[in-house]
């Protein structure tokens, strides 16, 4: 009995720590590294349609602090970006961010910016880019389709 009261104690200690560690979700690939200090990840797993577009969630996590465009806002080390595509006409757009104070989507929220989705707001994305790679990603197969 104290064998398996050990083994479980062991168990749910170890699955503490997995739930804490600075790593990003299992869900989140590494797309980009920046020379500001910046990874980039895309998690494929949250590509969804909404209406005629595809949305999927991008996280930024930097080794230092940035401050935002805002004064009053709090610095923050990483951000959670959802974007909206448009894969008939290859365009994009920033839909919303939430930045957090800490790597990889922790820490408290120290900004939420949130934008109408509407056509005339979607841009194409510059070709050889991140952002070009994103619309690849989303745009090239059946993910997220209904």
């Amino acid at each position: 009995m104290k064998f398996l009261f050990l083994l479980l104690s062991t168990f749910f200690a170890a699955l503490a720590i997995a739930q804490t560690s600075k790593e990003p979700a299992t869900t989140w690939t590494l797309e980009y590294k920046s020379d500001e200090g910046c990874l980039d990840y895309v998690d494929t797993s949250s590509i969804a349609s909404h209406e005629s577009y595809k949305k999927m969630w991008v996280m930024s996590s930097c080794d230092k602090p940035r401050a935002s465009a805002d004064p009053s806002s709090p610095p923050s080390s990483s951000e959670g970006r959802l974007f909206y595509f448009n894969c008939s006409e290859q365009t994009m757009m920033l839909a919303q961010t939430v930045r957090y104070a800490d790597h990889f989507g922790r820490g408290a929220i120290t900004d939420r910016l949130q934008y109408e989705v509407r056509p005339e707001a979607f841009a194409a994305a510059a070709p050889d880019t991140v952002a070009a790679d994103w619309l690849r990603i989303v745009c090239s197969g059946t993910a997220g389709d209904p």
